[in-house]
């Protein structure tokens, strides 16, 4: 583990304040991974593409057809042509695409689009059907598969093209059920990339999500910043993002506005949803000092520099104040010497 995980003892007060942060937390992740799964679009340009992710779960032999709905809100024709590639994630935030096959757990092979090339008028929307079929002979478990859709550059009278195409991608979950397969999500905090001490403002930092579970999940993330005694500095929503099992994925954030000089308490909270559709959240805390060194040391300099002035100065131009002796008057013949501020007796 690459973070720093810590334990802050708090008093009572500031320990149900935190609770209450904590619990207001949770019910916004929640509120995030409970919302509906409408259609999940991708766009480009003009174009708009309908779902851009599937899940689906079929057993051996078994065949589904789906449907892509893709729009064209341009002003010119658009030449189309569909595909399906194998994908797996890589370390970060991108995906390897690889041709069909590629893979021993390859899907793609089992996806035929009807149609496969179309023009797309102005303003048209085009169906393209996909029919999954999985083998009879298959063995359990997950697999990925990436639809694209693609532009296809107009070319010159040569056969040359002119322009560089664009695509749209449409990601495919298919989980195949069977013997000795039970999919089971597990997702945690693999690291916290974030400096212990910053100067100030923004403070960028990361989080790296693992999956050590054997199907996909989507994972919802929050940090928190509080600085001493439990003083509430920020609140950052970080998203979701998809992770696929055995792989990691990496989500960055930056909180803007930092406090001058303190110390700061980082938490993330994760949240999914396990196997039984319960709602798991997990959190670490991370540490760090917000000091701007580059203000201060030449403050400090300066101070020094004042403090030895006056150090000299004290030395060369001191006073020093010496005691005066008291002067005595001697009284008549009677040998008496009496301090000037004293009393004087009487004379008889």
């Amino acid at each position: 583990m690459q973070h720093h995980l810590s334990c802050i003892g708090v008093p009572a007060s500031t320990g149900r304040r935190c609770l209450t942060a904590l619990g207001l937390v949770l019910v916004l992740l929640a509120g995030l991974l409970c919302q509906p799964a409408g259609p999940v679009l991708a766009q480009h340009g003009g174009l708009i593409l309908s779902p851009s992710m599937l899940a689906i779960q079929l057993k051996p032999g078994q065949e589904e057809l789906s449907t892509f709905r893709l729009s064209n809100g341009g002003d010119g024709v658009i030449q189309m042509r569909a595909y399906a590639m194998d994908f797996a994630s890589r370390p970060g935030q991108s995906y390897v695409f690889t041709e069909p096959g590629h893979s021993s757990y390859s899907p793609s092979a089992w996806i035929q689009l009807s149609p496969s090339s179309f023009d797309l008028q102005p303003g048209q929307q085009m169906e393209v059907e996909a029919r999954i079929t999985v083998p009879a002979l298959v063995e359990p478990g997950e697999r990925h598969a990436a639809v694209f859709f693609e532009t296809v550059p107009p070319q010159e009278d040569t056969g040359i093209s002119v322009a560089v195409g664009s695509r749209l991608t449409a990601l495919l979950y298919l989980t195949v059920p069977g013997p000795g397969f039970q999919p089971a999500p597990e997702a945690g905090i693999q690291a916290i990339t974030m400096p212990g001490y910053t100067q100030g403002g923004p403070l960028d930092f990361s989080l790296t999500l693992h999956n050590a579970g054997n199907v996909h999940v989507r994972v919802a993330a929050r940090a928190t910043f509080t600085g001493l005694w439990g003083r509430h500095v920020g609140e950052l929503d970080l998203g979701d993002a998809v992770v696929l099992p055995g792989s990691e994925r990496t989500i960055n954030g930056s909180l803007e506005d930092v406090p001058f000089m303190d110390r700061l308490f980082a938490r993330f909270v994760i949240g999914y949803y396990d196997e039984d559709g319960k709602l798991v959240n997990k959190s670490e805390t991370v540490r760090l000092w917000v000091l701007p060194w580059k203000l201060l040391v030449p403050l400090m300099l300066l101070a020094a520099g004042v403090t030895a002035m006056l150090i000299v100065f004290k030395k060369k131009y001191q006073f020093r104040l010496e005691p005066r002796a008291p002067r005595t008057l001697q009284w008549g013949n009677f040998g008496t010497v009496w301090p000037r501020s004293g009393t004087r007796r009487s004379k008889r």
